[in-house]
């Protein structure tokens, strides 16, 4: 897949996962030939984030040298669920749907979500999230991994989401 149809397919998902549009082509994913204005009445787009950096400033690693592997969750966070101190090794970002979540770094940073709002993850930094709210939070989750590499690992403890089998 070129470059071009791996950033269509990532905006794809994440308008999919906000909501969902009629069609949700964006011209900067697309080659010059082919944009919004020229694929029929209708069609909108709207760019949900665009960026090289974590939501505490740090920039994205560079992609795996292995077999690239998209993966797609979505949790469902009940109200006062804390999740486990966890890291990824790959590029991530969630679009919260629903309910709020507050997500905190080892290190002291916290940043707080509401619905519709997305969060480019932390990539090889320890942080958990904490539904404070007073109902389920609903988040959908893209990873950009690694074939046969766990979505996300847990500090001092077990795998979290290990390969799945193919």
């Amino acid at each position: 897949m070129r470059g071009w149809q791996w950033r269509r397919a990532w905006t794809v998902l994440a308008v999919l996962a906000a909501g969902g549009v009629s069609d949700v082509l964006q011209a900067e994913s697309l080659p010059a030939a082919a944009t919004p204005s020229t694929l029929g009445s209708g069609v909108h787009s709207e760019l949900l984030v665009q960026t090289v950096h974590t939501w505490d400033g740090d920039l994205l690693p560079p992609y795996a040298r292995g077999q690239p592997q998209i993966s797609v969750l979505k949790y469902e966070i009940p109200p006062g669920a804390r999740l486990p101190l966890h890291y990824h090794e790959h590029a991530n970002a969630g679009v919260l749907l629903s309910g709020s979540l507050t997500v905190h770094s080892e290190d002291g940073a916290v940043t707080r979500l509401g619905p519709g709002e997305v969060l480019v993850e932390l990539v090889g930094t320890p942080h958990y999230g904490v539904n404070e709210g007073d109902q389920t939070t609903v988040v959908v989750v893209f990873y950009a991994g690694e074939q046969g590499r766990p979505l996300t690992r847990l500090v001092d403890a077990p795998d979290l989401h290990p390969p799945m089998a193919h």
